[in-house]
C-alpha cells in the first residue's frame, strides 16, 4: 500500500481511465499530477484498496466514440497514488546507495593561488 490516512497524495501518470459504457473504449477521466488528500482507506469491488479523499474532483471529457461524460469522483485506488511525507529520521537515499556520495575534496593546484591561501576579512 502506498499511502496513509492524511497523506497528501499525487496522481500518477497515466492517470485514471474510464470506460465508456457504449463502445468499452476508455478515456482520461482524472489527470495525473493532481494532488489529492487521503482520508480513509476502503476497498474497490475488486478487493484493491482505493482512499476516500478530501476533495471530492468534479470530471468531464468525451469518449474516443464521441460520447461525453462527466462525474464526481470521491475515492481513487492506491496504485494510482504516490505520497508527499517527510522520509522520517530512518529514511535512506536510494540514489547514494547506487552511485555513492558525492566528495568535495578539490586539489588547491586546479583551484588556484587565492582558494589555496585564507584572505584577509575587511568590514
Amino acid at each position: 500500500m502506498n499511502c496513509q490516512p492524511g497523506d497528501l497524495a499525487r496522481v500518477i501518470p497515466p492517470g485514471a481511465f474510464e470506460p465508456c459504457p457504449l463502445c468499452g473504449k476508455r478515456a482520461l477521466a482524472i489527470r495525473s499530477d493532481l494532488l489529492v488528500v487521503c482520508e480513509e482507506l476502503l476497498v474497490a469491488p475488486n478487493g484493491n484498496p482505493m482512499w476516500r479523499i478530501a476533495e471530492p474532483i468534479r470530471t468531464a471529457g468525451i469518449f474516443p466514440c464521441g460520447t461525453p461524460f462527466t462525474g464526481t469522483c470521491f475515492a481513487i485506488a492506491d496504485d494510482l497514488l504516490r505520497p508527499i511525507r517527510d522520509p522520517g529520521e530512518d529514511a535512506v537515499d536510494e540514489m547514494l546507495q547506487r552511485i555513492g556520495a558525492p566528495t568535495y575534496d578539490a586539489d588547491p593546484a586546479l583551484l588556484g593561488r587565492e582558494a589555496a591561501e585564507p584572505t584577509e576579512v575587511r568590514p
